[in-house]
Order: C-alpha cells, then structure tokens, then sequence
C-alpha cells in the first residue's frame, strides 16, 4: 500500500500549514481562548474560502468533492495549531448527516450554508446517564401534531453548541431513533454554555414544546440509526486525526526545550532518561499514524469493519495521548503545567479528545466485540 501522498494533498497540507502558522499562531490561540465563545469561529469565513469546509461534499453540493483522507490530513493540522473552530464536530460531523439525511430541503438550505461559512451546525444527541451510547435516542421525544412536529426534551454537551445557529437533534419518534434539523434560536429552545477542558464551548439545551415543521425531520427509524453510526465513526477517526497533530505538537516543543534547557551544566537531552522518554513518545505517535491508515483503509468498508478500525485507532490514540502528553509535562517540568507553555495546552486537549465520542474503555470493548463470537 502506497502511504505517499498525492499532489493534491501535498499542496493541502502545505497551505493549512503556511495559513495556520501566519494566521494561528500560539500566541494568537492564547488570545482567542481569552476572549468570549465567539472568538471560536473567527476564522470560518476565511476556512470557507480556502476550501475547507467544502473538502468531502460533492461537487453538485457546492463541495470540492474530495475523499474522507483529505478531511483528516486537515484534521491533523488543525490539532498541531490546537484550532478553536469545530471542524470536526460540525462539518465532518453534522454536515455528513446533513448530506446523507432523507430531507432534501435541510439540505438544499443548509449545506450550501454551511460549506460558505455563514452556518454553524452542532449534534445535540448526548442525555444524561446515556455513556456513549449513539443509538439510542434517550428521552427526548417527538409528537406529531397536524401537520407540525412537537419537541420536548434535554440534550447536554452539545460540542460547539454556543456558536451553532442549527442543531441536529436526535429524539424519540413513535419509539425509533429520528434526526431533526431545530434553529437555536426557535421558540421553546433554552441554551447554556460553558467552557470545556481545553477551553472550547460546549452548551446544554432544553426543548419546549418546539414546534417543528415536517421537513425538518433529517431522517428516522433504521436509516437514522445507520446515518449517525457511520457519520459519528467518520467523525471519531477525524478525532484521532487531530490528537496525532495535538501530539506532535507537543513532542516537536519538547524536543526543542530539552535540546535548549541545559541542567547539570548539560542540555537535557544527553540526559539517558530523558532520551528513553522522547523516544517512546515518538514511537507511540508513529504507532498512532499507523492506526490512523488503518481506519482510513476501511472507513468506507462495511459497518463491522468500519467499527472495529476505527475503534481500534480510538483505544489506541487515547492511551498514546496519555503517555505522550505525561512525558511532555514531564520533562517541562513545572514550566509544563503553566498557561504561557504549550504544552499545557496540548495535554489538556489530550484529555478531552480521549473522551470525545467514546473513551478508551468503550471503544476497546467495540473492538472486541468485533472478534468475539456471538452468544
């Protein structure tokens, strides 16, 4: 197999990275998470302009038309420059449902939106004591009322939820699983917004009595279950795109202060113990990558396949944060838990992605579930 990349993808790569370092700087990241939640998508107009946000739409949607890879190889940039925007959560995320869903007026009207820049979509899905479990639709409900839909119901860390102006929110209709496109500031829904480990938002959500339009239903029954199934997988291996660039982030800063930072009238680095340590955080973010080709091999395989590859890069890149996060801090010292460090940073957003959509534990069950034999 062929891991080079292509022309195309070369110049993508090379243009996220020269926009990310003028533009994102990490001084310019300290200033956007000391500022209010809609310092998070400053830069959405311009990454609508570069073509990142049309990346795996097709081309009749107004989309570049590209395959799944080119969204994580940007991915991976956007978590070296620990980017505030919710690339994942909103366009690898939401914009898949938007496009695969059976409603094709959400999505004539949003899409087209979301792919300019001017829309910020969020998936309202999560309830409480519902761990990590995306087929379910909890307790939120719908009734249908004439011609009309009505909502009741909570959702709670809605990812990127203080910015999006639409949500998908999944709820129980006539006992399956159905997706709905609701406006934020429709009547009947309550937002509340708070920050995150790694300092984005997220918001808990309240529905009552929000009416809906029949169009606004995204799509139901099994074809929703299957819609959120692979577009939360796609998702989730996009997460492990951007914690592989969170750790080489890291990783990149230390190798630069243990080379600089002299100790016991030597740098750090001819230091044995710190030399065994940078070299098991290099091994476990290659070791990353090769799960991350992994899943890119089989995303678009069948729904086993797909789950058991993406999972298994899920298990993998959250323990390998863990480590390569702690050897980082670590060999700062205390310099490695203060703001003005990076790697303070990175590791806090270690933490978070380890969680995001399934932690460790949950997805290497997934994968076992995959090779154990059914009862």
């Amino acid at each position: 197999m062929d891991f080079n990349l292509t022309a195309e993808q070369r110049l993508l790569r090379e243009g996220a990275v020269r926009y990310l370092r003028e533009q994102y700087s990490f001084g310019d990241y300290r200033k956007l998470i000391a500022g209010s939640a809609a310092e998070e998508t400053l830069h959405w107009g311009e990454f609508s302009e570069m073509g990142w946000l049309g990346l795996s739409f097709p081309d009749s949607e107004g989309g570049v038309g590209c395959s799944f890879l080119e969204s994580a190889i940007l991915a991976e940039e956007l978590g070296r420059a620990l980017v505030l925007e919710p690339y994942v959560s909103g366009v690898v995320l939401c914009g898949r449902i938007v496009e695969r869903g059976t409603s094709s007026k959400v999505r004539c009207n949003l899409l087209p939106q979301l792919i300019e820049g001017r829309l910020h979509l969020a998936l309202a899905h999560t309830e409480l004591d519902a761990r990590f479990d995306f087929e379910q639709p909890g307790l939120t409900s719908v009734t249908l009322s004439g011609e009309r839909f009505i909502l009741k119901g909570s959702k709670i860390l809605v990812l990127a939820g203080p910015s999006a102006n639409w949500l998908i929110v999944s709820a129980k209709l006539e006992g399956e699983l159905a997706l709905f496109a609701v406006r934020t500031d429709a009547p009947g829904v309550r937002r509340r917004n708070y920050q995150l480990l790694d300092r984005t938002g997220a918001s808990d959500f309240d529905f009552e009595d929000v009416t809906l339009d029949k169009e606004a239903l995204v799509a139901s029954g099994n074809a929703a279950v299957s819609l959120l199934d692979e577009s939360i997988d796609r998702a989730t291996l996009a997460l492990v795109a951007q914690t592989l660039g969170v750790m080489e982030a890291a990783v990149e800063a230390t190798s630069e202060h243990v080379k600089n930072r002299v100790q016991f009238e030597q740098p750090l680095g001819k230091l044995q113990a710190v030399q065994h340590m940078m070299a098991e955080s290099f091994i476990e973010l290659q070791e990353t990558r090769s799960m991350l080709y992994r899943g890119l091999a089989d995303i678009e395989s069948a729904t086993p396949l797909r789950r058991s590859a993406v999972s298994a890069a899920k298990a993998y890149a959250g323990r390998a944060g863990k480590i390569v996060g702690a050897n980082c801090v670590q060999l700062h010292g205390g310099y490695g838990i203060t703001e003005e460090y990076l790697v303070a940073h990175c590791y806090r957003k270690l933490v978070l992605l380890e969680k995001l959509f399934g932690d460790t534990e949950y997805h290497t069950k997934r994968v076992a579930e995959h090779f154990l034999p059914a009862a």
